[in-house]
């Protein structure tokens, strides 16, 4: 295929840019057909870390052609091209995002046989790099703070906890810290717009003077700078990691960070998916554990398209694809589903993989502005739900502020999520979701805003074996009685072809249908509004063996 341009969108800004085209600056996202002269997937030491390599090891996860970098001739070609600088680069979906003065300049890209489409992701009036950080905490970078005092506490009680207590025992994560699993040796990334004060507030104090902030980068403005830019992020990291005994104690108090800034509060365009997106790849390659986005897309400023209901189906926008490889890399990615209430979800957290949390109150009741799924392919979501209404947060002080939405309820399921992987090594991020899902207070009767319900992280616990295997049946079906539709959960040891037929209770076939199951866990939903009540079976097939069971219709 050859170069495909979004032409509304590229001849608007191609005809209005006239004499002022040096003092704007336009964002193209650039997809390539191949990667000639990537690197050696033979050595895949060069182009991801041992941690990261270690991660895939663990799970049995090859590498793969899309582990591969783009390829540094054409990303050279481009920029030479068009006198551009390149501002983000994706392995997974084969593409950059370009930065040009003169959007005429695109132009010199056609017909290259490398390039496979051309799309406007974004326009700025005033540029967008080479504009400095309009906060100057930076420079407290290298402050140095007393180390934390070695206070004798017990944990596991809402003295300890402090403001922190409802949102820890509603889904009992204390359970797993007073067992000593806080998150030591989890890498968590938390992407999101910004971390002000985060290197000098006392919520982080030792958080920041052990070292334990990894990596930090922020994608949106190309720089190293993260502490400025907005407080979203500094909230959403509290939940995770604040730590001020008796005061307030996050979800994975001595986990590592990485801090991404992906969003830019200044404007809502498709280039921040390609930040979000370049965020969780590098997450990947330093080798993460758990990614935490407090973010999600569905309306953008003119003249962008919204993404539509139909696209929020679990694997078409750009974004939410990018979410799916990510788990399927080995990362435990939790995502918000949003705050537009029956609106619906957001992208990415419509994705088919990720674990998407709704939001509730102390007594497990949804919040009214919490994100309504399923999906557009009728996956329950959100997955599960944490508390977000409201729930307690730290920025400058340690007295905490009340914050209410579903990226308040993602930090504190993504903190207990990394706990609960440390204590089950073994575990991938399929069987992560799977026992979250089991042990939630709405599993056997999920809705459109609670989904599977709030989780019990302390069962989730005990419902794993010594070799961290999900202790469940290899086909589940729920709900059973059911109604409107039926899904079924299958866990498989390997990638396979399957086979599902429903049945009357005299034998006769009333559905068939092939699938590929990807291994371990898959979630296959079956519309039943016109069957009449009575009995049927399912029989599930695959090429190891077969099963069957009774399910009635109320």
């Amino acid at each position: 295929m050859r170069v495909r341009f979004l032409c509304s969108l590229l001849c608007f800004f191609l005809f209005t840019s006239g004499a002022q085209a040096l003092s704007k600056q336009y964002a193209f996202r650039i997809s390539f057909t191949n990667k000639a002269g990537s690197a050696n997937i033979n050595n895949p030491i060069s182009f991801l870390s041992q941690r990261a390599l270690d991660r895939r090891t663990k799970f049995g996860i090859a590498i793969d052609t899309t582990d591969l970098p783009v390829s540094p001739a054409y990303l050279d070609s481009v920029k030479q091209l068009t006198s551009g600088l390149i501002h983000t680069t994706s392995r997974w979906m084969n593409n950059c995002v370009l930065i040009v003065d003169d959007s005429s300049k695109i132009l010199l890209l056609q017909n290259k046989p490398y390039i496979n489409n051309i799309v406007l992701v974004g326009w700025f009036s005033n540029g967008l790099h080479d504009k400095p950080s309009p906060f100057p905490d930076e420079k407290f970078r290298d402050k140095l703070f007393a180390a934390p005092g070695t206070r004798s506490k017990t944990t596991g009680t809402a003295a300890y906890y402090g403001a922190a207590w409802d949102q820890t025992q509603v889904v009992r994560g204390d359970c797993l810290h007073d067992l000593g699993f806080k998150g030591q040796g989890m890498l968590i990334t938390v992407l999101d717009n910004g971390f002000n004060w985060v290197n000098s507030a006392p919520g982080f104090d030792s958080l920041y003077t052990s070292g334990r902030i990894i990596d930090t980068y922020n994608i949106s403005r190309d720089t190293p700078l993260v502490y400025g830019y907005g407080s979203h992020g500094t909230e959403v990291l509290s939940i995770l990691a604040g730590y001020i005994p008796n005061t307030f104690v996050g979800a994975a108090p001595l986990a590592q960070y990485a801090l991404f800034i992906t969003e830019d509060a200044g404007f809502e365009q498709p280039i921040e998916i390609d930040n979000l997106i370049a965020g969780i790849e590098r997450a990947d390659s330093i080798g993460t554990d758990v990614a935490s986005i407090s973010l999600g897309y569905n309306v953008f400023d003119a003249p962008f398209p919204a993404i539509t209901a139909s696209q929020l189906d679990g694997n078409t926008t750009i974004g939410t694809r990018a979410v799916n490889m990510a788990v399927r890399k080995g990362i435990a990615v939790i995502g918000s589903a949003g705050n537009e209430g029956t609106g619906g979800l957001l992208a990415p957290s419509d994705a088919n993989d990720i674990l998407t949390v709704g939001s509730v109150d102390v007594s497990k009741v949804a919040a009214p502005t919490s994100g309504y799924g399923p999906n557009a392919s009728g996956v329950i979501k959100p997955n599960i739900c944490g508390m977000g209404h409201p729930a307690a947060a730290l920025t400058t002080s340690t007295t905490p502020n009340y914050i209410s939405g579903t990226s308040m309820a993602t930090p504190s399921i993504a903190g207990f999520t990394a706990c609960l992987m440390q204590a089950n090594p073994t575990k991938d991020p399929f069987q992560v979701r799977s026992v979250l899902q089991q042990t939630a207070h709405r599993f056997t009767n999920p809705t459109a805003n609670l989904g599977y319900g709030v989780p019990d992280f302390c069962n989730a616990n005990t419902l794993l074996d010594v070799k961290g295997v999900v202790k469940t049946d290899p086909v589940a079906c729920y709900p059973n009685p059911f109604t409107h539709s039926v899904h079924i959960t299958l866990h498989l040891p390997l990638s396979d072809r399957v086979s599902i037929k429903l049945m009357d209770i005299t034998g006769k076939v009333i559905y068939r249908e092939d699938y590929n199951v990807k291994k371990e866990e898959d979630l296959i939903s079956l519309s039943t509004s016109s069957l009449s009540a009575g009995v049927y079976f399912i029989r599930v097939s695959s090429s190891v063996q077969s099963q069957t069971i009774k399910l009635v219709k109320q």
